[in-house]
């Protein structure tokens, strides 16, 4: 399979409508009407928001190159932006992800290891997110979002078959 070949693709955001919200700033009042009036995903939200954050630097990976170790220490996490990757466990899970698949995030979060292992199908540009920054930015959330986050991440990671004891 190349990166353009969708086929068996078990998350990708759809794209159709990046050339209307392009140009416009996440945070005013016309990205909000014009993402209602596209009717997007928060998926599709995220992703166009995310792809021009300033905050994030890009890393691009050849076709057959490992992004992510299953059981390896996170220290980034990782936005799929362009390209396909195939993601894998030692249990034998497998499937492909495209552009703005993440992963890497909730185990950062969490203070565990890779999950999964992912390796780029074709060239894949991703956006990192550095987990010491994200580290850093986490006790400035309110104490009751935190619960809410640490609720959604484990969530997250039970579904992956993850849990905090099995991981350290």
């Amino acid at each position: 399979m190349n990166d353009t070949e969708p086929r068996g693709v078990h998350f990708e955001v759809d794209k159709g409508h990046f050339a209307e919200v392009i140009g416009i700033n996440p945070e005013s009042n016309a990205w909000h009407e014009t993402c209602e009036r596209l009717n997007l995903s928060s998926a599709q939200r995220i992703f166009f928001a995310l792809e021009r954050s300033l905050d994030l630097h890009t890393s691009i990976f050849k076709p057959g190159e490992i992004i992510a170790r299953e059981g390896q220490e996170v220290d980034d996490s990782h936005i799929i932006m362009n390209g396909y990757v195939t993601v894998s466990q030692k249990s034998g899970k497998e499937f492909r992800v495209g552009s703005g698949g993440v992963f890497g995030l909730a185990e950062g979060v969490m203070d565990l290891h890779h999950a999964y292992t992912v390796v780029a199908d074709g060239m894949v540009t991703t956006s990192v997110i550095s987990m010491s920054k994200v580290h850093r930015e986490l006790p400035r959330i309110h104490k009751g979002l935190q619960g809410i986050e640490r609720c959604t991440m484990m969530r997250i990671l039970n579904g992956a078959g993850v849990s905090k004891e099995t991981t350290q």
